[in-house]
């Protein structure tokens, strides 16, 4: 009985000490929804309908003129009492990628990824935060990765695993890979193997684009072995081209 007892109390502990944090994360094509209608509202009513701890955004304007000027992911920050950090790409200063967060962000940086050396094209980022969770420090990256091809996608990925080795940190790497998962699970084995794939790590089959009839998924949430998928799904929305993926991820502390 009292073995019985000790282990149920280790249990306790055990659940007690578990944290479940929900990331998201979005392409939002500058708030223009399929029906080509730019609407950032749209936007902030399908993040607020899940409330997540951690929001990745892709194709963010801020104070871009086609978009009359409007911070984006600074207004969905305020509307929704998230912290911020925006990383510029492409050799813009005005689009780019987001991090948003419930948590306060401690370090914050962007990043251009390298291509490989025959390509010409517009230069991919990353918006690389550090986050603080109840006295856990966790690296999350935000990125848009190329058009190019999986070599390309390699050169980019590649180095933000390098950054996330470096780092020493539990880490989350989310956005718009531009990639099926059999192309990344094939020519990325090592980085998939300690960054897995979320719905994939699951067992379930996610759908991202177009919106409005979902067939292949290039969106992802990775996370590293220092996380416990629990849960992945996408939100039905036509307000961007992509749909967003959620993911519930368990994490000690």
């Amino acid at each position: 009985m009292k073995k019985a007892l000790v282990c149920l109390f280790l249990l306790m502990g055990m659940i007690s000490m578990a944290l479940t944090i929900k990331v998201m994360t979005y392409n939002i094509r500058h708030a223009r929804g399929v029906d080509d209608v730019v609407d950032l509202q749209r936007i902030i009513d399908v993040v607020r309908s899940e409330e997540p701890d951690i929001l990745i955004l892709n194709e963010v304007d801020q104070g871009n003129p086609r978009t009359a000027g409007i911070h984006q992911a600074g207004e969905i920050a305020e509307a929704l009492g998230m912290n911020l950090f925006f990383g510029p790409t492409e050799g813009t200063s005005y689009y780019g990628n987001a991090v948003l967060a419930r948590f306060e962000i401690v370090q914050a940086r962007s990043v251009t990824l390298p291509q490989p050396k025959w390509l010409n094209a517009a230069k991919r980022g990353a918006a690389i935060a550090a986050i603080e969770i109840e006295g856990v420090r966790v690296l999350v990256v935000g990125t848009h990765l190329g058009l190019a091809g999986i070599k390309e996608i390699e050169t980019e990925l590649s180095e933000i695993y390098s950054i996330v080795r470096e780092s020493g940190l539990p880490a989350i790497v989310a956005g718009d890979f531009n990639v099926e998962y059999f192309d990344l699970e094939n020519r990325m084995k090592e980085v998939i193997e300690e960054l897995r794939s979320v719905n994939h790590y699951l067992g379930i089959d996610l759908h991202t684009i177009p919106a409005n009839n979902p067939g292949p998924q290039i969106d992802y949430i990775l996370a590293s072995r220092e996380f416990l998928p629990v849960n992945a799904y996408t939100v039905p929305s036509l307000a961007s081209d992509h749909l967003p993926v959620v993911a519930l991820l368990e994490m000690g502390r």
